[in-house]
């Protein structure tokens, strides 16, 4: 209950008019304690039995108040503030070892006053067997899916983990002793609507239950194309400027890279000029600058979701055609002709052999200042 205020006055003040402030100071305070809207769980439903011990409770509540989510024991899962417009939500991982029938009880706060909110009974699956497969991410039902993603999960150390829409294998690799987690790629060709098996087999030959999970992928994009500099252009150095093709109103990350002669050289670009990005104009063209020294380049571009703005994104295209091409020393300035020498035979070196081959193929991860690159896959 809130501390009592008090409240000094000069005598002087009509024990009416006192009385009359009391009153109003009175009806300022609240008739109850409860805060603002009751806190409600809008999933999972009450008496339901869950298909996995991962789940994201979810709700509404009062904006800005303090959810917090705990067990009929007592047990604290964690607390998330109640976002605009009320709605709110927190993963909650029970672990193997707990009981298959369980109470999920959430509460709200601000300050010092806090009110009970919902309150459900839920019945886990039964615990993994030690030998089986998992998935961690993404989740069962998952919309909006990169095309570019992880697949995440657990099996025993050394198993061979493949996961395949239909026919099609998007990812595949080995779990280590952490477990799983695979770069995957889902072409156009598997549709936007998958049902994707992740299937393990292992070191013992025996295998496991696969996982199936039924997800909606991100439509799929045609991978640019870069037009300038053409194969083999030569340009001076300063600023250069790329142009291409890809698909209007999304995000273009190009990627720059000098051959190893160039890094002998001592050449060594920074963020902005081994990865700059721009966006794709309504008419569907790229149009991207980079001041770049002297030196042999190879350059090719992905399209994202968000990049420009500076927040995470998503890989949404396969890298486009990779571009080879020489930038050429600024012209120097004129001076004096200097007295004529004796021929003693030509004092050009040529440039150094072919470009040294760069990691530019379909899984690029690039960390950037306020920005992480999106999930990606070979």
């Amino acid at each position: 209950m809130p501390r009592p205020r008090i409240i000094r006055l000069p005598l002087a003040v009509p024990t009416a008019l006192l009385l009359a402030l009391g009153g109003a100071l009175l009806a300022a305070v609240p008739a109850s304690a409860a805060v603002g809207d009751p806190v409600v769980i809008t999933s999972p439903a009450d008496g339901s039995t869950l298909s996995s011990r991962n789940l994201n409770v979810t709700g509404t509540g009062s904006d800005g108040e303090t959810i917090t989510v705990s067990t009929g024991e007592g047990v604290v899962y964690g607390s998330t503030p109640v976002a605009a417009g009320g709605a709110w939500s927190l993963q909650v991982t029970f672990t193997d070892d707990a009981a298959p029938e369980q109470r999920i009880l959430v509460s709200q706060s601000t300050n010092a006053t806090t009110a009970d909110g919902g309150e459900v009974s839920i019945t886990l699956p039964p615990p993994p067997a030690a030998d089986a497969v998992t998935v961690a991410f993404p989740d069962d039902g998952a919309t909006n899916v990169p095309r570019f993603s992880m697949i995440q999960g657990g099996a025993v150390e050394g198993a061979s983990i493949v996961a395949t829409v239909g026919d099609v294998v998007v990812a595949e690799g080995v779990a280590g002793g952490g477990g799983y987690n695979l770069n995957a790629y889902f072409p156009p060709e598997v549709g936007d609507e998958v049902e994707l098996t992740v299937a393990a087999e292992n070191p013992d030959g025996t295998v496991p239950e696969p996982v199936i999970l039924q997800l909606a992928l991100l439509e799929a994009v045609d991978a640019p194309v870069l037009t300038a500099p053409s194969a083999g252009q030569s340009v001076t150095a300063g600023e250069v400027t790329f142009r291409g093709t890809g698909t209007p109103g999304l995000d273009v990350l190009l990627l720059i890279r000098p051959d190893a002669a160039t890094i002998a050289s001592g050449v060594a670009l920074t963020e902005n000029q081994a990865a700059p990005f721009g966006e794709v104009a309504a008419d569907g063209s790229i149009t991207i600058t980079a001041t770049l020294p002297a030196g042999r380049y190879q350059a090719a571009a992905l399209l994202t979701n968000d990049l420009r703005r500076g927040t995470e994104y998503t890989q949404r295209s396969l890298r486009s055609n990779v571009v080879e091409f020489t930038v050429s020393p600024a012209a120097a300035a004129a001076t004096p002709a200097a007295p004529e020498l004796a021929d003693t035979g030509a004092a050009s070196a040529g440039l150094a052999g072919p470009a040294a081959a760069l990691l530019l193929g379909g899984l690029v991860l690039l960390v950037l200042s306020r920005r992480r690159v999106g999930r990606s896959a070979a």
